[in-house]
């Protein structure tokens, strides 16, 4: 386990509460499309528990989904809270100079590392230049287009995935850390996945303070 007390956390956090779907790759040493198989784990986990109903859209219909509250652990670059489908894996990573928190599908209990999201501090970018150079490298491992002007209110940049993995990459600042999103799955798993990611990015805050990423947010 590292310094900060952690190396991987599974199937946190605790609590309740409460997709645009589109990919993209790692930051410092945390490569892209890593699955849980790829890096240090603990056993597996159950996601936990969840107190709370949402509601996404799927396919147009309105669904309820149960969700859980996430709190970034104490060390991690870019504290936030969100709220998660509890149908998603959520692990804390941390590998050589690269954080991540990853989202992974889990629909019907089936653990699918294939399907993610992830959220990726850039710590080491120390403007903007260095960050647009290091996910235009995510991009270009994944043959990413860019896309102009961004879709999402939050991003700088934005980059779409096609053909094999659908999803989306965006890179954004929080504060003084540059970070990225990024959103891949194969396109049969877009239905799911997309209302998700919509939830939990509606549903992000920036800690201590409470800032909405978005203004699509809630409350």
């Amino acid at each position: 386990m590292s310094a900060t007390g952690w190396t991987v956390v599974l199937g946190v956090i605790v609590g309740g509460c409460g997709g645009v779907g589109e990919s993209g790759g790692g930051g410092g040493d945390v490569g892209s499309d890593v699955v849980a198989e790829d890096v240090d784990s603990a056993p597996d986990a159950p996601v936990a528990g969840a107190t709370e109903v949402d509601t996404i859209r799927i396919e147009g219909m309105a669904e309820a989904i149960e969700v859980q509250r996430v709190e970034s652990p104490p060390g991690f670059a870019a504290q936030f809270t969100t709220t998660a489908p509890a149908d998603m894996r959520v692990d804390f990573i941390e590998a050589g100079e690269g954080q991540e928190a990853r989202f992974t599908a889990a629909f019907a209990g089936t653990h699918t590392p294939a399907a993610t999201f992830r959220f990726v501090p850039l710590p080491g970018a120390d403007s903007e230049v260095e960050a647009r150079e290091q996910v235009a490298a995510v991009a270009g491992q994944h043959s990413a287009a860019a896309r102009e002007p961004p879709l999402r209110d939050w991003a700088v940049e934005e980059y779409a995935l096609s053909g094999e993995r659908s999803g989306f990459i965006g890179l954004g600042r929080a504060a003084d850390v540059w970070y990225y999103f990024q959103a891949s799955y194969p396109p049969e798993y877009g239905d799911g996945m997309g209302p998700r990611i919509d939830l939990i990015l509606r549903n992000w805050r920036w800690m201590p303070e409470g800032e909405p990423l978005t203004r699509d947010s809630e409350g």
